[in-house]
């Protein structure tokens, strides 16, 4: 967190545009992978230099760039020059704590979101900043960092299942945030079973340890939806805004995901409504377990005040204290003393405070 603040303020009082990566401190290597497909063909190569970036000039084929790391500022600022890329955009592209959003520039469509994973390890969800860059003749995906995520969408392109080699780069558009946005499903199922087990915790148990994994779901639940909302309206001015780089085809496709993260945020919302009740009900809890000791410590001082009046009565030293002469006092005085713990008992049990 120190190294992002850092980084926020060396770009304070910089000009608009300005290169500033913030993010985690990364000392990995920025990887780029070139992927060119038409319907007869398929190549995939790794490229050390921006310049071997060759298949967006064939316009004949589909042409994906996948950048792997936003931390090299130089190398991102190559890449908008050799695609004249605006500066403003560059700057989202390289601030991975930028809020999701889609922008059309003069000569493309800009589109961000999050990536989310699971690290069942710590019960938390695993955030990674994704943007896209769509022309037409290109495509450039900004991973924050390497995942394997696409492997299987890359496999298909590859093997030539259905028509996608027939596809163009704003289909290849569509399905990279589909892919995204059923991985929120996953992610948004994985807290699901987090709240039914938690659920049974919190009725069987009110111990420091399950109010910390409540407001610690709570906390990671509404981190989702801060971050899935805006994808939501995104996605709605990709589907309702015309522009020259979705065709009507693929704009219906996006109609269909709007509805997909319609239903994820509906789930959000339900989940949200789910963990406020077992604060309530974690709350509710430790109220009734202090009303439960401070009505026994009420019952325990109930029975000892009129026993400390009578101690205490007994305990002056008056020199002219008939009961003090009885043969029998000290007996006296501890059964009147059993017989007052018994009535309050019989009292309080009769009250069903016992």
């Amino acid at each position: 967190m120190s190294t992002q603040n850092s980084s926020l303020k060396k770009k304070a009082g910089l000009p608009p545009g300005s290169l500033v990566y913030v993010g985690p401190e990364k000392a990995e290597k920025v990887t780029m992978t070139e992927i060119s497909f038409s319907a007869t063909k398929f190549d995939k190569k790794e490229i050390k230099e921006i310049s071997e970036c060759t298949g967006c000039k064939n316009e004949d084929q589909v042409a994906w760039l996948q950048v792997d790391g936003v931390h090299d500022t130089d190398l991102v600022g190559s890449i908008g020059e050799q695609f004249d890329l605006d500066p403003l955009m560059l700057e989202d592209i390289v601030n991975t704590k930028h809020r999701p959003k889609e922008e059309e520039f003069s000569n493309c469509l800009f589109f961000c979101l999050k990536m989310i994973d699971i690290d069942k390890d710590k019960k938390s969800l695993i955030y990674q900043q994704f943007n896209l860059v769509l022309s037409k003749n290109y495509l450039i995906s900004f991973q924050e960092n390497k995942s394997d995520i696409f492997n299987s969408f890359i496999s298909r392109i590859e093997n030539s299942k259905g028509e996608i080699r027939k596809a163009k780069e704003d289909y290849i558009f569509y399905r990279l945030i589909d892919t995204l946005v059923d991985n929120y499903f996953t992610a948004a199922d994985y807290l699901d079973d987090l709240f039914n087990d938690l659920e049974d915790r919190v009725i069987q148990n009110n111990d420091k340890d399950t109010r910390i994994e409540v407001f610690k779901l709570k906390k990671e639940l509404q981190t989702m939806i801060r971050l899935i909302y805006p994808v939501r309206e995104a996605i709605y001015n990709v589907m309702s805004n015309d522009n020259d780089y979705i065709n009507d085809v693929t704009a219906k496709y996006f109609k269909d995901l709007y509805q997909h993260i319609t239903q994820i945020t509906e789930t959000l919302n339900t989940q949200n409504e789910t963990i406020n009740s077992f604060v309530d009900l974690y709350m509710a809890m430790v109220s009734n377990k202090m009303n439960e000791i401070m009505k026994f410590l009420t019952m325990f001082a109930t029975v000892f005040i009129p026993l400390t009046f009578i101690a205490g009565i007994y305990g002056m030293n008056f020199k002219i204290m008939p009961e003090l002469n009885w043969k029998h006092g000290y007996l006296y005085v501890w059964i009147l003393m059993i017989v007052i713990i018994i009535g309050f008992l019989i009292y309080f049990r009769k009250k069903k405070w016992l």
